[in-house]
């Protein structure tokens, strides 16, 4: 199956955890979060892109919202996959928001 690893049936997050990695439940940031994590990121001159990352350049250069909206234009199908990449990595790594660890959990 597609969410399995080994071919001994387990869930790569247990076999993470087998190996002694421990992996936090989160939750999928809100787009505009990650929309701005980026936008921070990159005014910053925290985020520097490769010019070799010609799909990722496209990716910021073209997408845009849906007129009126705050929803990514999507008619264009082959834009957003790899600028959404960017913007979890982005918000896992440099969350506008502290975390807080409660009980060995994120808040």
């Amino acid at each position: 199956s597609a969410l399995k690893t080994s071919s001994a049936g387990m869930s790569d997050h247990h076999i993470l955890k087998q190996a002694g990695f421990q992996i936090p439940a989160v939750r999928n940031p809100f787009r505009i979060d990650r929309y701005n994590t980026v936008n921070n990121l990159l005014e910053k001159g925290r985020i520097i892109i490769d010019p070799k990352c010609k799909h990722l350049i496209n990716d910021l250069e073209r997408v845009s919202y849906k007129e009126g909206t705050n929803f990514p234009d999507t008619v264009d199908k082959s834009l957003t996959h790899i600028s959404d990449a960017l913007g979890y990595v982005s918000n896992y790594a440099f969350p506008l928001v502290q975390r807080k660890i409660i009980s060995g959990r994120y808040a």
